[in-house]
C-alpha cells in the first residue's frame, strides 16, 4: 500500500513538472542566423532623423564653416599629412557623376561613374584616393572644435574599391589627432572591398573643463611616425571618402552608438573621471547638454553622470558647474543666480585652474541627490570621504543634509542641517571635509551617498556645492584615519567619569573612532559604523492605539530576528510531535468491546467543538495576516512609486516606522497561528 501511494505521488509530481515547464523541456526554438538583435540606436539612425527638413536637427556641419562635402570641387582648407622621410601622395576631388570622367589604373582607364557618390542628394564630388604604385595617399581635415562636455559623433562614408597589394592590404586608416597633444585615436584599417560606401564614425567625448581641437586624417594605406622614425604601410589600388557630418548627441545616443561596430570611441578627457569605487565622485562627466553647448541657461544643461535626482519641489535646479572664474561668472550671469563663487577645496587659484563641482539651487524649494550604488567588500574597512560648501545668506536657509543608507535601509550615517562654515558671517565661504569609516562584516554591502537640500516641510532657499565624493580602502584597522586636532574630537565618557576624553593625536585605530561620542557636536565631521556590532534598541512612543509593542532602533535587526525564532520554535515542535507518535504507549483496557464508554463520547464532543474553535481562530489570523501583508505590500507600492529610491529623508523615516509596526503585527500573528497547529 504504501509503496502504491508513494508511486502515486511520483506521477503526481512528473504531471506537475510537465504542466509548468512545458516550453523548457519539449521544444527549443533558434534564431535564425540574419534574425541579430539590432542595437537600439546606430549610425544609420543618428544620420536618417536629422536629415533634410528635419526638425531639432542634432546636425552642426554647416556651421563649422569648413568644406566637408567637397562639393565646392577641390581641397580648399585640407592639408597633406607630413611624416619624417615619408612621401604622402596628393589626394584630388573627383565628380562621380560625370560620365566621360575617367582616371588611369594599371593597363587601363576607370571611370568615375563606377565608383560613383555615396546617394547623398545632390552630392556630386568626393575625396579619390588613388596608388598606382606601391605608396601611400593622405589628407587632412581643417580644426574641429570640441566644446567641454561634449558628445559629438563625426562620421564620414567610404567605398574600398580596390586593393591591389599582392601581399597585405592596409585599406583606410582614419585617425582623430588631438591639436594639443598630438595623441591619436585610429580606427581600426578599412580594407574590405565593398560595391556601396559603407558609414563609419568616431564618437567624441570632449573635455570635462575646456574645448577641444581635433583633426581628422585619412591615409590609404598607413604611416606612424614614433621619436623621428616613421613606420609605413604602402599601399596600391583606389578607394573614396565623402560626406563629412558632424553632430551633437545626449549621453544616451551616444552610449547606444558605442555598439555600432563601425564606430570608434574618441575620449578626451583629461583627468580620471571616477574615483575609487565611486562613479563620477569628482562630478566631471555629464549625462546630457543642449544641442548648442553655447545655449547655457539652465544647470540641468549639464547634469552629472551616474547622479541622480530622486525628488524635488519648489524651484529647483541641479547640475555641474566649473569653478574657474572666468567660466563661472559668465555661466552664473546667463543663469540669472546669485551665488559667490566657492572657489576650490584645495586652495589652488580660480584664475587659472578648472575645477568642476555639483551645484545645487533651491528658491523656497527642496531636492534631493544620490549617488549610483557604492559595494563594500566583506571583511574590509572603508572611508567614505565628500566636501561640501554652503554658501552664507543673511536668513540662515541653506544647511544640507548628508546620509549613507544600506540597502537594508539602515541609516549608518547621518549629518542634518549643518553648514559648512562653523560660525556664519556674511562672506563665509568654506568647505567641509567629511570622514565616514565603515568596517564590513562576513558579508559583501552595498551603500548609497545621498544628498538633501531642504524637505517639503522646510524648503531652502540658497545654493550649496558638492565635490570630491571617494570611497577609499583601508589597508588596517590599527591606522584608518590621521588626526591632526589635538584636543578636538571627543570621546564617549565612561561611568562616573567627570573629565573629558580626546580622540588621540596621529594615527587612530577604527576602535578609537567607535569611541566617538557621536552627540557631541565638535564631531560632526567624523563618524565610524561596524557593521558586526549590532546597534543599542531604543524604544519609541507608544502608538496611537496606547500599546508600546513599537520597534527598534535598528527595524531591521527585529525583522530577521522574529522569524529565526519562530522557525526554530516549529522545528523544535515537529521534532517533539515526530517522536511522540512513533513512541506508542499501551495502557491496559478495563472495558469490554462492547461496553459503552460515556467519557469517550464526551471527550469526542469537546474535542470537536476545540477543533471548530481552533479553526475559527485559525481562519480569523489568516485573514489578519492577509491584511497586514496586504497593507504592507501596499505601503511599500506606495514609498517605491513616488520615491523610486532613497529619497526625502523624513519620509523614509515614517516609512520604516510604519512598516516595521506591520511587521511586528506580522510575526505576532504567525506566532499565533504556529501555537495554534501545535
Amino acid at each position: 500500500m504504501t509503496t502504491k501511494k508513494s508511486f502515486t505521488k511520483l506521477i503526481i509530481c512528473l504531471l506537475l513538472i510537465l504542466a509548468l515547464f512545458p516550453i523548457g523541456y519539449a521544444t527549443t526554438v533558434y534564431a535564425a542566423d540574419d534574425d541579430k538583435e539590432e542595437i537600439e540606436f546606430s549610425i544609420e539612425d543618428l544620420i536618417n532623423q536629422n536629415g533634410e527638413g528635419s526638425e531639432n536637427s542634432q546636425e552642426l556641419t554647416s556651421g563649422l564653416g569648413l568644406n566637408m562635402g567637397f562639393e565646392s570641387g577641390s581641397t580648399e582648407g585640407w592639408t597633406i599629412p607630413t611624416f619624417a622621410e615619408t612621401e604622402i601622395i596628393q589626394v584630388g576631388v573627383a565628380d562621380f557623376t560625370d560620365p566621360d570622367g575617367a582616371f588611369a589604373y594599371g593597363d587601363g582607364m576607370i571611370n568615375y561613374t563606377t565608383i560613383g557618390t555615396d546617394g547623398t542628394d545632390g552630392n556630386r564630388f568626393g575625396l579619390l584616393f588613388l596608388l598606382n604604385d606601391s605608396g601611400i595617399a593622405g589628407i587632412e581635415s581643417p580644426e574641429i572644435t570640441i566644446p567641454a562636455h561634449a558628445y559629438y559623433v563625426l562620421t564620414f562614408n567610404v567605398k574600398v574599391a580596390e586593393l591591389g597589394n599582392s601581399g597585405t592590404n592596409y585599406g583606410i586608416n582614419a585617425k582623430l589627432i588631438d591639436q594639443a597633444t598630438g595623441d591619436i585615436v585610429a580606427m581600426d584599417a578599412i580594407k574590405t572591398e565593398s560595391e556601396d560606401y559603407v558609414t563609419y564614425a568616431f564618437l567624441i567625448q570632449g573635455n570635462e573643463f575646456s574645448e577641444t581641437k581635433v583633426k581628422l586624417q585619412l591615409l590609404f594605406g598607413n604611416a606612424v611616425e614614433t621619436d623621428g622614425v616613421t613606420t609605413k604601410s604602402n599601399q596600391i589600388g583606389y578607394a573614396a571618402v565623402d560626406t563629412l557630418r558632424l553632430f551633437s548627441v545626449t549621453y544616451e545616443q551616444f552610449s547606444n552608438l558605442t555598439e555600432d561596430d563601425n564606430g570608434q570611441q574618441a575620449s578626451y578627457l583629461t583627468q580620471n573621471s571616477n574615483y575609487v569605487f565611486i562613479d563620477n565622485g569628482y562630478f566631471n562627466v555629464t549625462e546630457n547638454q543642449n544641442w548648442n553647448l553655447n545655449n547655457y541657461t539652465a544647470l540641468s544643461d549639464l547634469r552629472p553622470l551616474n547622479w541622480s535626482q530622486s525628488q524635488a519641489g519648489g524651484e529647483t535646479d541641479w547640475g555641474i558647474i566649473n569653478t574657474n572664474k572666468t567660466i563661472f561668472e559668465t555661466i552664473i550671469k546667463n543663469l540669472g543666480l546669485s551665488a559667490t563663487n566657492p572657489n576650490n577645496a584645495d586652495g589652488s587659484s580660480i584664475e587659472n585652474s578648472n575645477n568642476n563641482v555639483l551645484m545645487l539651487s533651491n528658491q523656497n524649494g527642496y531636492q534631493t541627490i544620490t549617488c549610483s550604488e557604492i559595494v563594500l567588500t566583506k571583511n574590509k574597512y572603508y572611508e567614505i570621504q565628500f566636501k561640501f560648501n554652503t554658501q552664507a545668506n543673511q536668513d540662515q536657509t541653506n544647511p544640507i543634509s548628508f546620509y549613507i543608507i544600506d540597502s537594508d535601509d539602515r541609516t549608518i550615517y547621518s549629518k542634518e542641517n549643518v553648514f559648512s562654515y562653523v560660525e556664519y558671517s556674511s562672506d563665509s565661504n568654506e568647505w567641509a571635509t567629511f570622514h565616514a569609516f565603515i568596517k564590513v562584516d562576513g558579508t559583501d554591502k552595498k551603500v548609497n551617498f545621498i544628498i538633501e537640500f531642504g524637505t517639503e516641510e522646510s524648503p531652502t532657499t540658497g545654493v550649496a556645492f558638492i565635490d570630491d565624493v571617494r570611497l577609499i580602502t583601508k589597508s588596517s584597522a590599527s591606522s584608518v584615519f590621521v588626526n591632526n586636532e589635538e584636543n578636538k574630537y571627543v570621546l564617549k565618557a565612561e561611568e562616573g567619569q567627570t573629565e573629558t576624553s580626546y580622540l588621540p593625536t596621529g594615527a587612530v585605530t577604527f576602535d578609537d573612532l567607535l569611541n566617538l561620542d557621536q552627540t557631541a557636536a565638535i564631531n560632526r565631521d567624523l563618524v565610524a559604523f561596524s557593521y558586526d556590532i549590532p546597534e543599542e534598541t531604543t524604544p519609541e512612543d507608544p502608538d496611537d492605539n496606547g500599546n508600546e509593542d513599537t520597534p527598534s532602533a535598528d527595524p531591521s535587526i527585529a525583522w530577521y530576528i522574529v522569524p529565526s525564532i519562530l522557525l526554530a520554535v516549529a522545528l523544535i515542535a515537529g521534532i517533539v510531535l515526530y517522536y511522540v507518535k512513533k513512541i506508542k504507549i499501551k495502557k491496559p483496557s478495563k472495558k469490554s468491546k462492547n461496553q459503552y464508554d460515556r467519557n469517550k463520547t464526551l471527550n469526542k464532543q469537546v474535542e470537536k467543538r476545540e477543533r471548530e474553535q481552533k479553526a475559527l481562530e485559525k481562519q480569523n489570523l489568516d485573514a489578519q495576516l492577509e491584511q497586514v501583508r496586504s497593507e504592507i505590500s501596499a505601503l511599500e507600492e506606495e514609498y517605491e512609486g513616488s520615491k523610486k529610491a532613497k529619497t526625502h529623508m523624513k519620509d523614509l523615516k515614517v516609512y520604516l516606522a510604519k512598516r516595521q509596526k506591520l511587521q511586528n503585527k506580522e510575526a505576532k500573528i504567525l506566532e499565533q497561528i504556529e501555537k495554534l497547529s501545535k
